[in-house]
């Protein structure tokens, strides 16, 4: 984690030396003296502060102790989360409102006398989840790589581990898993894709100090996955689980867009906001309307879980459609018969896409049935959607092109009067008829023929 400058101790090359030696506890915050108290009667002989363990001036030392950062914390007896301090100074142990959150009690039913568990569902949420410290990024991986964690907060402490959670109200532990996030010890690889996107959920809402840290934050967690599964990673997405899928991520909350270029644009981390990945579980949007050939990212310094300074995607696609953007919610798809709008979410706040004389072109990816809906008159309907990228055309090449957002027209059903929302249909009936014809505009000629499609196109996306 890098840290601004302010006015306690941090590693620097200047004091290498003489914090080598020793620390002044004057000269250390709340926070840490906290830290240290606690470690101590722990029994424990070490603890790991990054602004007194990393050379915080120094990149190189920066770039190093950032790549082991899943041995770090993966290799340490427990985290120590200040989850209320807003800074270093508020210390560990904040004023508890005495609010219990939980607690067991004996219920006689008939003859039999059973001890009941009374809880707040959600207070393990309010505490973790939704406290302070969560809207970090940084402390996201240090929370998910560590073995348990002890979080010390306006809501008392948390015990936290992979088999129990535990507050001081029922120090023995809650009798049902209340969704703490950490790796559990079977990882299947299902297991693991949802356990991606939920981080990448979690890691979009939270802040970071320097926008540049986007990939090098979530690299502990990153390397931690690779390690358990393999695959090719990039920049935030992994090549082996149907990243076409992946590459329909969508942002909730769109901001302004990054004055630093930090991914390519397809990435989710090129931008900022709220993340949220398409639908990937077996049996749902098994349809397939591209294909990723090839695709690589250029690490800066060699590590392609870090800082990026490039990355590409070449897609093979059946064909695309084009239109204009009229708000941040539709395009209106260009073609000879009505009208039809396709409901978009930008990535970015960036009014320049708002005219009718700028070209975005919708690439679809992936499509067909989300799930099966049981009428009230009994019947089964089965909504179909299709998901997608927008894609505005460089300057450089006319096949070139970066993603400005993400499309998603689905078939939905009225139940009280049974009328289906047709956006599905009139998206894949405008595909076919116009999808064709858009690629051999934009890409000239075909450039390949397959046994489910007479004609593909390729692009480049940057």
């Amino acid at each position: 984690m890098r840290w601004n400058a302010d006015d306690f101790a941090m590693l620097l090359k200047e004091n290498v030396d003489a914090l080598s030696i020793a620390v002044p506890e004057q000269a250390l915050p709340r926070t840490f003296s906290d830290a240290i108290e606690i470690t101590r009667t722990l029994g424990i002989d070490y603890i790991w502060i990054d602004s007194l363990c990393i050379i915080q001036d120094d990149e190189d030392d920066w770039r190093r102790e950032t790549a082991i950062m899943e041995h770090i914390y993966g290799g340490s007896y427990v985290n120590l989360a200040a989850s209320s301090a807003t800074s270093v100074h508020g210390g560990c142990w904040v004023s508890n409102n005495e609010t219990h959150n939980a607690f067991r009690t004996k219920v006689k039913v008939g003859d039999d006398e059973l001890v009941r568990e009374i809880r707040d569902d959600a207070f393990y949420d309010r505490a973790v989840w939704d406290s302070h410290l969560a809207t970090r990024a940084w402390a996201l991986q240090e929370k998910l790589l560590s073995p348990r964690n002890l979080h010390l907060g306006d809501r008392g402490a948390i015990w936290e581990c992979r088999s129990t959670i535990a507050n001081e109200d029922l120090p023995d532990g809650f009798t049902q898993n209340l969704g703490s996030g950490l790796l559990r010890k079977t990882r299947s690889l299902q297991y693991l894709q949802q356990w991606w996107a939920d981080v990448v959920r979690l890691f979009t809402k939270a802040d970071l100090t320097y926008a540049r840290d986007k990939l090098p934050a979530l690299s502990g967690i990153a390397r931690h996955v690779h390690s358990q599964k393999g695959g090719q990673y990039l920049a935030g997405l992994w090549r082996d689980e149907r990243i076409e899928a992946q590459l329909c991520w969508r942002v909730d909350e769109p901001r302004l867009r990054p004055t630093m270029w930090r991914a390519p644009s397809w990435s989710w981390a090129s931008v900022d906001g709220p993340v949220s990945y398409a639908p990937t579980q077996s049996g749902i949007c098994e349809d397939e309307y591209a294909h990723v050939v090839d695709a690589r990212v250029t690490p800066l310094a060699g590590d392609v879980f870090s800082e990026l300074t490039g990355g590409v995607l070449h897609i093979s696609c059946a064909g695309f459609l084009r239109g204009h953007v009229v708000d941040c919610d539709n395009v209106i798809v260009s073609g000879d018969d009505e009208t039809f709008h396709c409901p978009v979410f930008l990535d970015t706040l960036d009014e320049s896409y708002l005219s009718p004389d700028i070209t975005v072109y919708l690439l679809p990816l992936i499509g067909g049935k989300q799930g099966s809906i049981v009428r009230r008159d009994g019947g089964q309907f089965e909504p179909k959607l299709i998901l997608g990228m927008v894609l505005r055309a460089t300057r450089d090449n006319p096949r070139e092109f970066r993603r400005i957002g993400a499309f998603r027209c689905e078939q939905a059903q009225v139940l009280e009067t049974s009328v289906e929302n047709d956006l599905y249909h009139g998206f894949t009936q405008r595909l076919e008829r116009y999808g064709k014809e858009v690629g051999r505009l934009l890409c000239a000629s075909p450039v390949q023929e397959t046994e489910h499609c007479s004609e593909t196109f390729g692009i480049t996306i940057v």
